[in-house]
């Protein structure tokens, strides 16, 4: 469900509180994975990304957990940059029936120049061929 989720805490007011952040939290099948859904869509979410809010939300759930996000892609959205500076390291997912080299190349080198660590590449979809 994709019901109260990450932007709803992103536009709620005050301090960001640790009940309704946990209370926001799914499980799910998988032992020990519970899951931030994104919430509703916001207009200006690159700003709520990028705010000290969204910092106070990532250091509270690291405290407890590790911390993945499935963010959007580099080369179509400024929210992947936003995201990936707020991340210890970035695992750059590529689609092998969809991604050129030199668009990886350049989503790659977009990260850099934003100093963002990055610490590999995955190849999907790739034939085993």
């Amino acid at each position: 469900s994709n019901r109260p989720g990450l932007s709803s805490i992103l536009t709620g007011n005050g301090k960001v509180e640790t009940s309704p952040l946990f209370d926001t939290l799914q499980k799910t099948d998988e032992p020990d994975l519970t899951m931030l859904p994104s919430g509703p869509v916001v207009d200006s979410l690159s700003g709520l990304l990028s705010s000290s809010r969204m910092t106070a939300i990532l250091n509270q759930l690291s405290e407890n957990a590790l911390v993945v996000i499935d963010g959007p892609a580099v080369l179509t959205s400024s929210d992947a940059v936003i995201l990936a500076k707020k991340c210890d390291g970035v695992l750059m997912v590529a689609d092998a029936r969809r991604t050129s080299a030199s668009k990886l190349k350049q989503a790659l080198e977009i990260l850099a120049q934003m100093n963002v660590c990055i610490l590999g590449v995955i190849l999907n979809r790739a034939n085993k061929e």
